[in-house]
């Protein structure tokens, strides 16, 4: 991927870890949802690119791009009941609604607007809460940049 996907990353994970969201993780710029799954403990906030789209708008040329970046929240604890899991959950819920139709505010990024939020992603869910006892929900976020 192009510089400006790991820079709208680094952008992205500046705004989490500025807003004050609750509960309160640390997001972290990573290429790897799994990384160190197996001795987590607590939440954190893992925040990936995943794909770079261009389209042609006119047959002269003009292009516009789009970026889709996962933003996975996860959660290990002593227990996984509903009570202790739901605020993390919440917590996906809030990076998306966060960011959706706002533009990123980096001096590093070209104009990148939120045109699109979609979560949770199941299959990680169920796959990391069979195998390593832990709440992963993926938001993605997907980027128009000009």
């Amino acid at each position: 991927m192009p510089v400006i996907a790991s820079q709208l990353r680094d952008a992205i994970v500046q705004q989490i870890n500025s807003a004050g969201l609750q509960p309160s993780i640390k997001a972290l710029a990573t290429y790897d949802l799994a990384a160190d799954i197996k001795d987590l403990t607590g939440g954190r906030i893992l925040v990936i690119p995943q794909t770079r789209t261009i389209e042609a708008i006119r047959r002269q040329g003009d292009q516009k791009a789009s970026f889709s970046i996962d933003v996975g929240t996860q959660f290990k604890g002593k227990d996984i009941l509903p009570a202790t899991l739901d605020p993390y959950l919440s917590l996906s819920e809030q990076i998306a609604v966060m960011f959706l139709g706002q533009s990123i505010n980096s001096k590093t990024v070209p104009a990148a607007t939120c045109v699109e939020a979609s979560w949770p992603h199941g299959l990680f869910i169920q796959q990391h809460m069979s195998e390593f006892r832990t709440l992963t929900s993926v938001v993605t976020l997907k980027f128009l940049v000009n």
